[in-house]
Parts: structure tokens; sequence; C-alpha cells
């Protein structure tokens, strides 16, 4: 079975808490990383493991042993992508912040 860090509290060894490529961490229930435009967070709480953001940006989100989705690498795919997997997600679970402005993009 492959190791999954993404029910380890912040700070706690994984294999994916903090990929060299995406610098993706874990912080209680919200999944998140710094990708080229966007900080780009999951709220696990609300996940149902729909996978819709796994099936359009793959590079970006994985589904974790719980079946509920995390960041993998915030820069894998193209920031179009990033924004269509969001609004793909029927829980709104994932939240795109735009890095220059700080403003809450989506949802």
């Amino acid at each position: 079975m492959q190791d999954d860090q993404t029910n380890q509290p912040s700070g706690q060894s994984g294999n994916a808490s903090a990929p060299a490529s995406g610098g993706a961490t874990q912080e209680g229930s919200i999944s998140k990383g710094e990708g080229n435009k966007f900080l780009v967070e999951v709220d696990q709480n609300i996940c149902i493991g729909a996978a819709s953001c796994v099936a359009l940006a793959s590079k970006v989100f994985q589904l974790n042993s719980e079946n509920k989705a995390y960041v993998v690498d915030p820069k894998g795919d193209s920031d179009e992508e990033i924004i269509q997997a969001a609004k793909s997600c029927p829980t709104n679970a994932i939240k795109l912040v735009n890095k220059e402005t700080g403003k809450i993009e989506y949802p």
C-alpha cells in the first residue's frame, strides 16, 4: 500500500507532504499549494471524493486513501485546467486565491 500523507498533521512525514516540484502541504483538513497564479486549497471536510478535479487536473489533484482530494503539485497543470477542476467540484471544496491580489477567484 502506498504511504499517504494527507491525513497526517502538518510536520509529520509522508511521501507527498511537501513535493519538491509544488510545495504542497497539509494543515489539518486543508491541503494546499502555491501554483503559478493561484494558492490552491482543498477543504477535505467537505470533499466527497467525486474525483472530477483529478480527471481534469491529475497533476495537481489526487485522492487519498479516504477518497478525499489533496494537492500534489499546484504547478502541474495549467491555470485554466485548475480553474475547470475547481468549478467541477460538486461541493466547492476547492478554493483558488489569486497570489497577486489575495482575492478569492473561486468559489
